[in-house]
């Protein structure tokens, strides 16, 4: 059986070549980071390939796939969001509108990310099921729920906070033990027990050195995106800038 890697990309090729016969766009499913890692580089000549989730900064996105001639990328993606109002709010979180969702047998694929507000939450999903989702939805938990198509929803942007200090290297167990002031035999047993990502894939190591713009992942703890290192004390240690997210 092929693996899901190989598997995606086996996808994608299928995607692109599609494009390629009808000169037109075609699209995947909703795709987590690490895919969209996996994908980042995939190139077919001819054919331009684009992510795209609903919204500036969001974390799942449609891979689009392009002829060249194409423009405006965006407002061609089969992505709407709805906005669902429950009756109460409470105690509601992601898993609970989630899980609801999923109940309704609609594949993971077809729902992108969820955005959590005051009286309720903007869903950004594939164009084929909102027709569906408005008509089935009609509870969250135990809630009941009122979903209509919400265009051009005001979503924030997502926030950081900066902070810098030294370490003895780019590695990321010292990265770690910097940013979230552990031990280093700490932050070698979070690495250890697969609780540690970098960009979305596992930690194969604690000897692994971070590049500037590598996303980290320690559940448990947080994320954070490893700014670069900027100069070397005198003791030898380098100086590294961090943003948290909030």
């Amino acid at each position: 059986m092929m693996d899901k890697t190989k598997l995606l990309i086996a996808r994608a090729e299928d995607l692109a070549e599609a494009t390629l016969k009808k000169d037109y766009p075609s699209f995947s499913g909703f795709l987590d980071m690490k895919q969209q890692t996996t994908l980042k580089n995939f190139k077919v000549p001819g054919v331009t390939p684009v992510f795209f989730g609903g919204y500036e900064d969001a974390e799942r996105k449609v891979l689009g796939f392009f002829p060249d001639w194409y423009e405006d990328y965006s407002a061609h993606f089969p992505v709407k969001a709805i906005e669902i109002i429950p009756s109460d709010t409470e105690n509601l979180t992601h898993r609970d509108y989630l899980g609801s969702i999923m109940g309704l047998g609609i594949k993971r694929e077809c729902i992108g990310d969820i955005i959590q507000k005051d009286d309720g939450a903007y869903v950004f999903a594939g164009d084929e099921i909102i027709d569906f989702l408005i008509g089935n939805l009609d509870k969250i938990g135990h809630r009941n729920v009122k979903v209509k198509i919400k265009d051009n929803p005001e979503i924030m942007p997502k926030s950081f906070k900066h902070i810098s200090g030294t370490c003895a290297s780019e590695r990321i167990d010292c990265i770690l033990c910097m940013v979230m002031n552990l031990s280093r035999g700490k932050a070698e047993e979070l690495i250890k027990s697969g609780r540690v990502m970098i960009n979305y894939t596992e930690a194969s190591s604690v000897c692994v050195k971070l590049k500037s713009g590598d996303t980290v992942s320690v559940r448990g703890f947080g994320k954070f995106i490893f700014k670069g290192s900027f100069g070397v004390t005198k003791k030898g240690r380098i100086k590294a800038e961090i943003e948290i997210y909030n």
